[in-house]
């Protein structure tokens, strides 16, 4: 990482290996982006649906805005610091980091302590329930939440950066952690500072104990019901509230009251992570999976609110541009750049090519219904789209398979290289791929469309998805394609395990070479096509492992989402932000292109 100045800090991240660090940052871009998600989602849905225009879901679209707040403080400084190699970050950055941290931390425990009570009146007073929790209460409640958190971000940030720093002014975090600045004082100057910590984690014991006796008279209360259906009704709004609140105390407790270390140690680093990324990411699964409204207003967002249902056209536009650029560069700057005509390069631009078809079969004709307000999809189209989605997702599998072996060869057989992976190889095996794919498309569809369909016709997804049409079938004439999808699982699975095998003999080589540069290396040609491994694998195992369900959820479609859009719009960003001869190549197309414009 680079040098800074003394007016500055370095953070260190999770690992001194840049490879490892940058690995890490890509799986935090891809938290990051479920949280944001998820978040902009309830936040939505509880502005626009007026069944949720009540002080429950009042309080909770402000939780989640602060959510938002709460991670987007971290994460994103930490994932733009490791893809650009440079911990740096001013002394005026780390002061508004510390105090919009601490801000948003207190601010969510208010804010759930806010919820416990209304919860409490909910329940143990439901006649009164409109006169106690009217509105001026509710945005009087938010005005307290918002200005008891500004006072404990500003107490603690003045007390934090009053003290005078020694030393390397190197923080062992991936941001600017009060612990670990209190850690470079001078003297004990920081005393000011904890004598405000404990002030401050009183107030926090107050609201504990205050979420834990509303709790204890809400079950009370509701053990006492004697319906049933009463009983599941208030366990419904407020499970999702606790469960919440043991997350974020819970993680949160175990940092503060573990013992002090001189170097931060990976249990240290965890603790970190489930407090300051693990809250807002799944807060919005807990409310989206065990809140009947919330779930019914997500459907309606996702499939009978137009204007949401623009926003989200919208936002599809935006990642189908980026990814079309993306791959298009790719495929460009191999194609005209010598130096890029080797086999890795080969198999990546027909990775490219393959990403560009992928996203290209689903998310144009969602993008067109949308802004014309109209799902139809003719029979012909459907089947077309079925064939080609299964044809590009299998052959995108099977081309990973074929571009770990290539990295296995490059790296672990290096000497007879070209020999194996030579012109021939490489054209069979972009075939294999490709007949693969074809196979497997026309196999899935064939036993799809040879079923007959019953009910409403109605799929309830933005594309002709397999799974939601076999739901549409009149008896068990589906079995076929549930043997076909059994035959299929275990190839998919022996390719996974395949790549496995490969990346572990990669790294038993890399990690015995005696030179730190042949590692960083043969690193730097590895991580990025494991990043798109995981990523594509990941989200596609999550989708086909998650139990079946009727009507879709939220999470449903935010894991379909996961695996047919964002793999594609990610691959590019992966490559040409991690290998080097990508990056030349591409500035060297940029540096022709401006030569031709202006000579």
């Amino acid at each position: 990482m680079a040098n800074f100045t003394l007016s500055g800090f370095l953070l260190m991240g999770f690992s001194t290996n840049a490879e490892l660090e940058i690995l890490l940052a890509s799986v935090f871009l891809v938290i990051y982006l479920v949280s944001l998600t998820g978040n902009i989602l309830i936040i939505t849905a509880t502005s626009m649906d007026n069944s949720l225009h009540s002080a429950m879901y009042f309080f909770l679209k402000h939780l989640s805005f602060l959510d938002l707040c709460y991670i987007s403080v971290t994460l994103p400084r930490y994932i733009y610091n490791s893809f650009m190699k440079n911990g740096y970050i001013s002394l005026g950055e780390c002061i508004v980091q510390c105090f919009v941290f601490i801000l948003c931390g207190f601010a969510e425990l208010s804010m759930l302590t806010v919820m416990s009570y209304d919860r409490y009146v909910a329940i143990c007073l439901p006649l009164r329930y409109e006169i106690i929790m009217d509105v001026s209460k509710c945005v009087h409640s938010l005005l307290g939440v918002w200005i008891s958190a500004v006072i404990s971000g500003a107490m603690h940030t003045a007390a934090t950066f009053s003290i005078h720093f020694c030393g390397s002014h190197v923080i062992h975090q991936f941001f600017c952690d009060i612990p670990q600045l209190l850690k470079l004082s001078c003297s004990n100057e920081y005393m000011n500072e904890v004598g405000i910590s404990y002030f401050l984690a009183l107030m926090a014991c107050l609201c504990v104990i205050f979420i834990g006796l509303s709790y204890t008279k809400i079950f009370s209360t509701v053990l006492r019901m004697p319906s049933a259906e009463g009983r599941a009704k208030a366990f419904s709004t407020c499970l999702p509230h606790l469960s919440v609140v043991i997350l974020f105390i819970s993680t949160s407790v175990f940092e503060f009251l573990k013992p002090p270390s001189d170097s931060p140690s990976a249990l240290d680093i965890l603790l970190t992570i489930m407090y300051t990324v693990v809250p807002p990411t799944f807060n919005p699964m807990m409310y989206s999976l065990r809140n009947q409204a919330m779930k019914a207003a997500l459907r309606k967002g996702f499939f009978a609110m137009p204007e949401l249902e623009f926003v989200h056209a919208s936002l599809f536009l935006v990642l189908y541009v980026v990814s079309m650029a993306g791959n298009i560069l790719i495929i460009s700057a191999i194609s005209m750049d010598n130096s890029l005509h080797s086999p890795m390069y080969f198999f990546l631009k027909h990775l490219s090519f393959l990403d560009l078809c992928y996203i290209s079969v689903t998310v144009p004709r969602a993008i067109y219904n949308s802004f014309m307000h109209n799902g139809y999809v003719s029979l012909w189209e459907c089947i077309v789209q079925c064939f080609v989605f299964i044809l590009c997702g299998f052959a995108e599998l099977s081309m990973l398979t074929v571009m770990s072996y290539d990295r296995y060869v490059a790296i672990c057989l290096p000497l007879r290289y070209e020999i194996i992976m030579d012109v021939s190889k490489c054209v069979h095996s972009v075939l294999g791929v490709w007949t693969s794919g074809v196979i497997s498309g026309a196999m899935h569809t064939a036993a799809t469309f040879s079923i007959h369909f019953c009910g409403s016709h109605v799929i309830h997804q933005f594309f002709c998805d397999i799974p939601q049409l076999l739901k549409l079938s009149c008896s068990n004439e589906y079995m076929n394609e549930v043997s076909i999808s059994g035959f299929m699982a275990p190839v998919s699975f022996i390719c996974v395990t395949f790549i496995g095998l490969s990346y572990t003999k990669i790294f038993f080589t890399v990690l015995r070479m005696p030179s730190a540069e042949g590692r960083a290396k043969a690193f730097s040609t590895c991580l990025p096509h494991l990043s798109v491994v995981i990523l594509f694998i990941s989200t596609s195992v999550f989708e086909f492992l998650k139990p079946p369900s009727d009507s879709p959820s939220a999470l449903d479609i935010l894991l379909i989402v996961m695996y047919t859009v964002v793999p594609p719009t990610f691959n590019p960003m992966m490559y040409s932000l991690r290998n080097q001869a990508i990056k030349t190549s591409l500035r060297k197309g940029v540096q022709r292109r401006k030569t031709y414009l202006f000579c």
